[in-house]
């Protein structure tokens, strides 16, 4: 009999498993590695499964601390992460992390009143410091108080809205470029993942603040190393994984029992209680199937398509292809001319020069990300192509060599990836709205006592410090403890 059981593959539940395993409780962690599985092409190349920034990295950060709290140390990207660069129609900028270096990149690099700049970037660091500390309030509270703290809070979140609106009216004060606006939406949109409600633009403190303090330090391949590091975490203290052919069945009662498929046998699993990932492909059906969970379901959150889903093309280049001045972390514009279906931007990620753990000797690794609209076109997979090479067009009139340089390509795999995420139930969901200083947020408790659940969409705006968050709440109630929470 296990004390906590986790479902889920993702780096939720791997905090989750690795975090109730270090406050003590005897977890087994059903990793079903259905979304952490590396990308590898043939060559030798290999990427991470998610191709966006993670943040909270920085040394304030919430994934920072939780890493420190496990003992796990050396983590990538911790030690002085690169900055962003953009790329722009006639030239490209380079963003060091941190904000008084990106206030004087800013009022440099597109020649503003640098006081004006830097009044524009302290009222952003005002409000993300502000989420920072209400959301561990939030947390950190008695459930029954929160009603009283989200309505002593009301008038601060009409203040904050009133903010947003000067940040968008301080671009104009700012006498801001449409290639600055443009950069920073593109910003905003790289890093705000769950953002169901259209509001990854230059509004979103908290995402430009992620971004700001240093979010891009993480290597092709280096993400499954710390998420290999996670699962290492929770068996070192006690804890014990199962990688199961599938899940067959969840029985909800008293006590949690779980069927499973290994090796074509079928073992039956018992736990106290249950932690479920969002992201776990059986969560949609194992919530329709037991009314109380399938009402607080409908209660709290609405079926609903993200507005665009990430579409990630893998190559494996010749590292002299790719010029030696273009950093690791590069977001390119693009002038859509008006049509709506057009990316507004590309992400490219490189890995360093081979030999490494992402690409073989004189070789890099390279990932190009865009954000597409769902289509209803029945030929979706056709329009996909279409995409894919209008990317590769785009990166062949950025960098003329690239296209003589390419060794290995995914397209038709990225394709079919896509369009299964996009058929993945597990993503048909999103937390209602709430009024609590316009950052909705759902603490993962469920009608059954012994059932809760963990993912970055229970935190939507909080981009990928969701995902982190929502891990370390699920844990602490899984295992009856006072809420635990890392900012500062």
């Amino acid at each position: 009999m296990y004390d906590i059981i986790v479902i889920g593959s993702d780096v939720s539940a791997l905090v989750t498993a690795s975090f109730a395993a270090h406050l003590g409780a005897r977890i087994l962690l059903v990793d079903d590695g259905d979304t952490s599985s590396p990308v590898s092409l043939p060559g030798g190349y290999c990427f991470d499964a998610d191709p966006l920034p993670w943040t909270g990295l920085d040394d304030s950060g919430v994934f920072s601390k939780l890493l420190h709290e496990l003992h796990i140390e050396d983590v990538p990207g911790k030690q002085g992460p690169p900055g962003l660069q953009v790329m722009l129609e006639s030239r490209t900028i380079e963003f060091s992390s941190g904000m008084r270096e990106r206030c004087n990149d800013t009022a440099r690099d597109f020649l503003l009143d640098h006081d004006e700049t830097r009044r524009y970037f302290a009222l952003i660091e005002d409000d993300a410091r502000f989420i920072r500390d209400m959301v561990q309030l939030i947390l950190g509270c008695p459930v029954g108080f929160r009603g009283t703290i989200a309505a002593l809070l009301s008038e601060r979140a009409r203040r904050l809205a009133r903010q947003a609106g000067r940040k968008i009216s301080g671009l104009a004060v700012l006498d801001a470029s449409r290639d600055l606006f443009h950069s920073l939406d593109a910003e905003c949109s790289l890093f705000s993942r769950y953002d169901y409600y259209g509001l990854a633009d230059a509004r979103s403190s908290y995402c430009i603040y992620s971004s700001i303090c240093g979010s891009c330090g993480i290597l092709p391949g280096e993400k499954d190393s710390i998420l290999e590091a996670l699962r290492n975490s929770a068996e070192k203290s006690g804890g014990t994984i199962m990688r199961p052919d599938r899940i067959d069945s969840v029985a909800l009662g008293d006590d949690i029992l779980i069927e499973v498929s290994v090796e074509g046998a079928c073992e039956r699993i018992e736990g106290r209680r249950l932690v479920v990932s969002t992201k776990w492909r059986g969560f949609p059906v194992l919530i329709q199937n037991e009314k109380s969970l399938s009402d607080w379901y409908e209660h709290h959150f609405i079926p609903r398509r993200r507005p665009v889903s990430p579409f990630t093309l893998h190559l494996g280049v010749d590292a002299c292809s790719i010029p030696e001045s273009m950093g690791d972390h590069l977001v390119m514009l693009r002038d859509d001319n008006g049509r709506s279906n057009t990316p507004s931007f590309f992400y490219l990620q490189a890995g360093p020069t081979g030999p490494s753990m992402s690409a073989p000797a004189g070789r890099r690794a390279l990932s190009v990300t865009a954000f597409l609209s769902p289509s209803s076109r029945e030929n979706y997979d056709r329009a996909l192509v279409f995409t894919a090479d209008a990317m590769l067009d785009a990166l062949n009139q950025a960098f003329p060599f690239l296209h003589e340089g390419i060794d290995s390509m995914d397209r038709d795999l990225s394709i079919s990836r896509f369009i299964r995420a996009l058929k993945a139930p597990a993503l048909d969901h999103v937390v209602k709205e709430r009024p609590l200083f316009g950052l909705p947020f759902n603490a993962g408790d469920t009608p059954r006592a012994n059932v809760f659940i963990t993912g970055g969409e229970l935190a939507p705006l909080l981009g990928f410090d969701g995902d982190i968050i929502s891990g370390i709440n699920a844990a602490q109630r899984a295992c009856g403890e006072i809420q635990y929470v890392y900012y500062p």
